[in-house]
């Protein structure tokens, strides 16, 4: 035989001989065939082998097979309604500080102005509509006046109040 081929008919028997040890070392892996979430007050149950549940107190990050677990409190939703008067709206839109973050392409778009301002609306029990302009390619938010049955419609980057839409439905 040439060094060539003898050298790599020894990396062959190297390579067998590698894989043969590693199934030797470790013959049976432990494989994790089912994760099941149970949920307890205050505690996070993830089952990790077959026969072992793992609980952890909520108030700490914790990771368990390389996955970060983080607890989120439970909130109780709030109804969400619309607006009673347009001047509840205006002083609304007026103290909403979504028009104080600065536009960028990559970070701060338009549909990420509209989706603050809804969440911050949400948080407060209002109800406000992300509304996506198509012909424009631009997202604007809209929401509803109960005392003067009117849609209002404005631009969450600038607060500018931008048309106001009565529908032939009620609010």
């Amino acid at each position: 035989m040439r060094k060539t081929e003898s050298a790599i008919y020894l990396l062959l028997v190297a390579i067998s001989c590698t894989g043969l040890g590693y199934l030797l070392a470790y013959p049976d892996p432990e494989i994790i065939t089912k994760i099941q979430v149970i949920e307890i007050p205050q505690l996070i149950t993830q089952t990790i082998t077959k026969i072992e549940t793992i609980e952890i107190p909520v108030t700490e990050i914790v990771t368990v097979n390389h996955t970060e677990i983080h607890y989120v409190e439970q909130l109780t939703p709030i109804p969400l309604r619309d607006f009673p008067d347009q001047e509840t709206l205006e002083t609304w839109i007026l103290n909403d500080p979504t028009d104080t973050y600065t536009y960028s392409e990559s970070r701060w778009t338009c549909m990420d102005y509209t989706m603050r301002v809804t969440k911050n609306a949400e948080k407060l029990g209002y109800r406000v509509t992300f509304m996506f302009r198509e012909t424009e390619q631009h997202a604007v938010a809209m929401a509803y006046c109960e005392a003067e049955a009117l849609y209002y419609v404005w631009e969450p980057q600038s607060d500018k109040m931008l048309w106001v839409w009565q529908s032939t439905e009620s609010g």
